[in-house]
């Protein structure tokens, strides 16, 4: 429980250098702690309804549990770069936030997380997770 909410604080202490995304960074942040924790069916209750048309939810379970659960716990976390857009590759037209993370796990340091967020109703939420 002490790595997670340190791991969460240095993303949230991120948020200095990419003040103009505080809301994008803390639903994001949010998710991030249901794929920490485990709860992979609950990260894609809470994504947006872009990522669950694409994937449904018993899918994503098993892909989480495959790609995102051999790393082990989240040690730390540093968004290197944030941007805006308003068209992505393969994605309607909205607004979507798009996070490059450098993260260390305790069973493989310097890893990427790349994580979008789109504003779904009002509400940003996630609609794209990948680890390389």
């Amino acid at each position: 429980m002490k790595q997670l909410f340190a791991c969460v604080f240095l993303l949230l202490a991120s948020t200095i250098c990419f003040a103009e995304y505080t809301e994008e960074i803390e639903a994001a942040t949010t998710w991030l702690g249901l794929v920490d924790s485990g709860d992979y069916a609950e990260s894609w209750e809470q994504s947006a309804s872009l990522l669950q048309v694409k994937i449904k939810k018993k899918q994503w379970q098993e892909t989480m549990d495959q790609m995102r659960a051999p790393l082990g716990a989240a040690l730390s976390r540093k968004i290197v770069q944030a941007g805006s857009k308003k068209r992505l590759d393969g994605l309607p037209r909205g607004k979507y936030v798009l996070f490059i993370v450098e993260t260390n796990f305790s069973g493989q340091s310097g890893a990427t997380e790349i994580i979008t967020v789109k504003n779904d109703d009002d509400e940003w939420r996630v609609t794209g997770y990948v680890i390389q």
